[in-house]
C-alpha cells in the first residue's frame, strides 16, 4: 500500500462515511 490509499483511510475518511451513514438513518427515520 502507498502512503496515498492510507491517507484514503484517516479519521477523517471515518468521520466522513458515518456522517454519511447517519444521514441516511435519518432519512429513513423521516419515512416512517
Amino acid at each position: 500500500m502507498t502512503k496515498q490509499t492510507r491517507r484514503r483511510f484517516t479519521p477523517e475518511y471515518k468521520e466522513q462515511a458515518v456522517a454519511q451513514l447517519g444521514a441516511r438513518v435519518l432519512n429513513y427515520d423521516d419515512w416512517y
